[in-house]
């Protein structure tokens, strides 16, 4: 992979990361930042820490559906709402990617599959509510777990070009479907020149 291509990777990969943060944020900003509990930020973030670290536990334990109940627990959004799908997405996610650099890459790819469930639940609210954008967004993550989680280039590609069709005006996913395409072709290209 060139320089250029790894670079143009590593910005759209940063920007679906960062959509994946925000969309985590962005719900929960009319909401006070406190516990079911009650409790300050400082609180909150020891929770955070808390039921990251039991999650991840339960994923390496198999019980993907224990992980997903112990991140909800921290879900400031109502839950079954777009809002409460991505944000449980934007939480499995980040301890998918946790697990996968500690080497535990069977339980971080069944959390990115549990991701893909609940980001299809927010594709399917989005659509009902008319919501391009929230459709868009959750399409462009979805296209990045199918890219660096699961490596089905062309699956990623569908969804990629899905979420540019809902947002034209985003640079982000235009990368990341340019980046694609052009690996694709490249690939495509070295594999017709090795048959020669």
């Amino acid at each position: 992979m060139s320089t250029n291509l790894r670079s143009e990777w590593a910005r759209g990969t940063l920007a679906v990361l960062l959509w994946a943060i925000l969309a985590n944020t962005v719900g929960a900003q009319s909401t006070p930042v406190t516990t079911a509990s009650g409790g300050d930020g400082l609180t909150r973030t020891a929770d955070f820490r808390r039921a990251t670290v039991e999650a991840k536990d339960l994923a390496r334990m198999q019980d993907i559906d224990g992980a997903e109940r112990k991140l909800t627990t921290l879900n400031v959004t109502e839950t079954g709402t777009m809002e409460w799908h991505r944000e449980t997405a934007g939480r499995l996610i980040r301890v998918a990617d946790e697990l996968v650099r500690e080497g535990a890459r069977g339980q971080g790819a069944a959390l990115a599959n549990r991701t893909l469930q609940r980001l299809a639940d927010c594709v399917t609210l989005a659509k009902r509510c008319g919501d391009k954008r929230s459709e868009a967004d959750a399409k462009a993550l979805a296209g990045w777990i199918h890219e660096r989680y699961r490596g089905n280039i062309r699956t990623a590609l569908a969804v990629y070009r899905d979420a540019a069709e809902l947002a034209p005006e985003d640079r982000s996913v235009k990368e990341a479907l340019d980046r694609l395409q052009q690996a694709e072709a490249m690939l495509n290209a070295r594999v017709r020149a090795a048959r020669r």
